[in-house]
């Protein structure tokens, strides 16, 4: 039944799945809905710069933006062109950190997870702790989202739980503790990482 999250999810594979079991599930749930946004931005990002060129990045979202057909940027039609395709791209690669947890979390609190979990990825982005931020902040929504789902309330609130309450004070909770607490860490992780890999 929809909101009992991980526990009925091993019922109906009817096996008994372990908590690395059901962590394994979550996270792999939130990357395949992430996997598209990757792969149709990363492609449009691409045909931007076969149309516009390898500086189309930089001028990419004001062309799209401030021209149109009727007013081609300098260059003519092929950089308007990979303008459009390049900020499309790029537009649908920022979904990713925020579809991510967003999943993540929905794997474990079902669709009630599914506000938290963006707020979680959206917030994630906002504090630049990227791809880590998004892992753990979407884990942290489904496991708090998952707790208010089972709080027994008066029935005049339970038609409000999964629309209203549920999302409105698992975002809340997990929105603040990133931002004041989870955030700045977790952005130096994620800094930490990229620069180690750069090096």
């Amino acid at each position: 039944p929809a909101g009992d999250g991980w526990p009925s999810a091993a019922e109906e594979e009817g096996a008994t799945i372990g908590l690395g079991g059901r962590l394994k599930q979550s996270l792999l749930t939130g990357v395949s809905y992430m996997i598209p946004f990757v792969a149709a931005g990363g492609l449009l990002m691409a045909l931007g710069f076969l149309f516009g060129g390898y500086e189309i990045n930089e001028n990419a979202t004001a062309y799209a933006v401030d021209n149109s057909l009727w007013d081609l940027p300098p260059g003519g039609l092929m950089t308007y062109l990979g303008a459009v395709f390049f900020a499309i791209g790029s537009l649908a690669m920022s979904f990713m950190v925020p579809v991510l947890a967003g999943y993540i979390s929905f794997a474990i609190a079902d669709r009630p997870g599914i506000a938290p979990g963006f707020v979680a990825g959206a917030v994630s982005l906002a504090v630049s702790a990227g791809f880590i931020g998004g892992l753990i902040g979407g884990l942290f929504a489904g496991v708090v989202t998952l707790w208010f789902t089972k709080l027994k309330l008066p029935r005049w609130a339970a038609g409000l739980m999964p629309v209203v309450i549920v999302p409105l004070c698992a975002s809340l909770i997990v929105g603040g503790i990133m931002f004041m607490f989870l955030g700045r860490p977790l952005g130096a992780l994620n800094t930490a990482m990229f620069d180690g890999l750069n090096s």
